[in-house]
């Protein structure tokens, strides 16, 4: 039985050059051509802590330059006004949605959240992510079994391990996947 990144630690994962390591191992280099990524505003940046500040920054050139990887039901809409959204933090900075109207938003305090249009526009916590690393490493970790690049038991642990017996995230991508 093979598990990536077995008790993985998530700190600087997009910045680390884990994310780039996982793209290419576990994703098969499938990224999405370069776009359009504007940078989040300066007063959002200065609340944002450090390791999102860093993480952003790598991301939006990761856009940028097309190395952004290809997730699965991830749309990138990088900097998507958020000021209709009803019960949205006015500080909350897009990063894509699911394709089915819900999206993933970067607050102001380096969570990433869903926001879910079905809820009458609810910031969700039960599939929320302490950080963009953390978003980030459990994305992958998804669209790679999404995408039968590995089968869910080789990283079951990661998912099991990061939930924690929590309601977030990777417990929600885990129930996900465990659903197919």
């Amino acid at each position: 039985r093979r598990c990536y990144y077995s008790g993985m630690d998530t700190t600087d994962y997009v910045v680390g050059g884990r994310l780039e390591a996982d793209v290419d191992q576990l994703l098969r280099g499938q990224v999405l051509p370069a776009q359009e990524a504007p940078a989040p505003p300066d007063a959002f940046l200065a609340a944002l802590p450090e390791p999102g500040r860093r993480g952003i920054a790598k991301l939006t050139d990761m856009l940028r330059s097309g190395t952004f990887p290809d997730l699965y039901d991830f749309n990138p809409e990088w900097g998507t006004d958020t000021s209709s959204f009803p019960n949205v933090d006015p500080d909350a900075f897009a990063l894509g949605n699911d394709g089915a109207g819900n999206y993933w938003l970067l607050c102001a305090d380096g969570t990433v959240h869903s926001w879910c249009h079905d809820e009458g526009g609810l910031m969700e916590d039960h599939n929320s992510f302490a950080s963009v690393d953390e978003a980030l490493a459990c994305w992958v970790q998804y669209t790679a079994v999404r995408e039968e690049h590995v089968a869910l038991d080789d990283v079951r642990a990661i998912f099991e391990a990061k939930a924690d017996g929590e309601d977030n995230g990777w417990a929600f991508f885990l129930e996900t996947l465990e659903d197919l």
